[in-house]
């Protein structure tokens, strides 16, 4: 990867491809050029591609082309494991160090996690290593308004969306770590307890 970027002090690299992040069961390993092709498949079929913003059929080259331009230190791609299998993909892209914004995002391929909390749990990994760790100040969500499920979960993390575009079917929101954390905090709480010994 090319080091574009110094990042903050923290306790745990993630950027390091094959070196698992865990917590409450999940875990998320950076995306490597072994994964593509689960992924590529997954992303793929009807069932994911439906729900995304872009929704066209992607081709062998251009997975290898669109990793080769996200495989660097703005962009973080993980794989989601939950109980030894990769169920999803997950990511915050085109970090801009000056503003300590990204875009987020997450896709769920496992029909059998798709309603679960897992989801959740790894949305909350994921998001407070961003802000905890690499001191983000705001990620942004760009989610088509049919996706009801990805809307639902979003809401829940504490993303605020815009007004809607009539002449677009994206909506954009923001999340805050003020935002965040007051939309969270009862989650943690049942997590905290949960976890306790």
């Amino acid at each position: 990867m090319a080091d574009d970027h110094s990042y903050p002090a923290r306790d745990y690299d993630y950027t390091i491809p094959g070196v698992p992040y865990s917590r409450w069961g999940v875990t998320l390993i950076r995306l490597a050029e072994s994964d593509l092709e689960l992924v590529r498949n997954w992303r793929n079929s009807p069932e994911i591609r439906d729900y995304m913003v872009y929704r066209e059929y992607i081709t062998e080259e251009m997975q290898r082309r669109w990793f080769a331009s996200i495989n660097n230190r703005n962009n973080f791609y993980s794989v989601i494991h939950y109980d030894g299998q990769a169920i999803g993909l997950s990511h915050t892209k085109n970090v801009d160090w000056t503003t300590m914004t990204g875009e987020g995002g997450m896709m769920i391929w496992s029909k059998a996690h798709q309603n679960s909390n897992v989801p959740f749990l790894a949305a909350l990994l994921g998001t407070d290593w961003m802000f905890s760790q690499l001191g983000m100040s705001a990620i942004i969500g760009r989610v088509l308004r049919t996706n009801k499920r990805a809307l639902r979960y979003d809401r829940a993390l504490g993303y605020v969306f815009e007004p809607p575009d009539p002449s677009s079917d994206v909506l954009i929101g923001k999340l805050t770590p003020e935002s965040y954390e007051r939309a969270t905090a009862g989650i943690r709480v049942v997590l905290t307890r949960e976890s306790a010994p």
